[in-house]
């Protein structure tokens, strides 16, 4: 007597499942991420307890706590300001500049920068702050 010997089938994986959960997945992520421009530039913003929170999208002048000027993310020197701000002004139509400071920057200086801006024609000038709720020993301050 002899035996019929079974074929063996290989198993099928099937992976279609899978990738549609992945697909998902990187659908999920993509849409529930944030893509905001985050310069690598270490500044603490002067606290405020009211202001108007609004996303923008303009040139930013960017001084640290040390006095180093960056415009974007490219650092400066104070005296080629002037004339990166007027080539810039003249590609944009929006006349606005963003002035980030931080807050140990002396107030003379960020004056003398808003001066400069105002001298090569941009007509609004924003000044950022952070969004936090101060406590009473700041508020007596």
């Amino acid at each position: 007597m002899e035996f019929r010997r079974k074929k063996r089938r290989s198993p099928i994986l099937n992976i279609t499942p899978l990738i549609d959960v992945l697909f998902l997945l990187l659908i999920f992520f993509m849409v529930s991420s944030r893509f905001a421009e985050e310069p690598n530039i270490k500044l603490e913003l002067p606290r405020t307890a009211h202001a108007d929170v609004s996303a923008v999208d303009l040139l930013t002048v960017t001084v640290t706590k040390r006095g180093e000027l960056f415009f974007g993310e490219r650092p400066i020197a104070k005296r080629d300001l002037p004339d990166l701000l007027l080539v810039e002004i003249m590609k944009k139509r929006d006349r606005s500049l963003v002035v980030k400071a931080d807050k140990n920057v002396p107030h003379g200086w960020v004056v003398e920068l808003l001066d400069i801006a105002k001298g090569v024609g941009f007509e609004r000038i924003v000044l950022p702050t952070s969004l936090e709720e101060l406590t009473d020993d700041e508020k007596k301050e």
